[in-house]
């Protein structure tokens, strides 16, 4: 995928390189208090063995796809799509600054539209924190409806009739 223009002056572009994976590292850190899963931050060491063992072999398996939210060349979002128990997971976050501005808003229904139409998944899943308000609200706006609570989290699903 070549950048995908979001708002003028902001792209969305592939992890391609370790210097993005490094970027998506640093985007991910920032957001990190309103992580699901692990929210310890990540070292660029840590990072860049992930990408190397992690990311390369599940991004080449169809299984995993990261994303960096640029505004000219500064990082400052990201966006990942894995697969977990057979299921496409997202996931990512927006620094604090560029909230409210519907960056948020255009990188979910990305990653949602690139599970169902790209990759020909009916379902695209998230997990979001009970009182991550704002998030949930988001979610919904774009199609996401809770399947149930889990120590503290809501998880929820994006439908979609996959053509065959």
């Amino acid at each position: 995928m070549g950048d995908l223009v979001m708002i003028s002056g902001i792209t969305l572009a592939d992890v391609a390189s370790p210097d993005d994976a490094l970027d998506m590292a640093r985007c991910r850190n920032e957001v990190r208090s309103y992580l699901t899963h692990n929210t310890n931050a990540i070292s660029p060491e840590q990072q860049l063995e992930w990408y190397r063992t992690t990311y390369i072999p599940g991004r080449t398996r169809g299984k995993m796809f990261g994303y960096v939210l640029r505004e000219g060349l500064n990082p400052i979002g990201y966006g990942l799509i894995t697969e977990r128990d057979e299921l496409m997971w997202v996931s990512g976050g927006v620094d604090q600054q560029y909230r409210g501005k519907g960056l948020g808003e255009a990188v979910f229904h990305f990653l949602t539209e690139h599970i169902h139409d790209e990759l020909g998944h009916s379902g695209a899943f998230l997990d979001v924190r009970e009182d991550n308000i704002p998030a949930q609200r988001l979610y919904e706006k774009l199609g996401y409806s809770a399947l149930g609570h889990v120590n503290g989290l809501i998880q929820m699903i994006h439908r979609k009739e996959v053509q065959s």
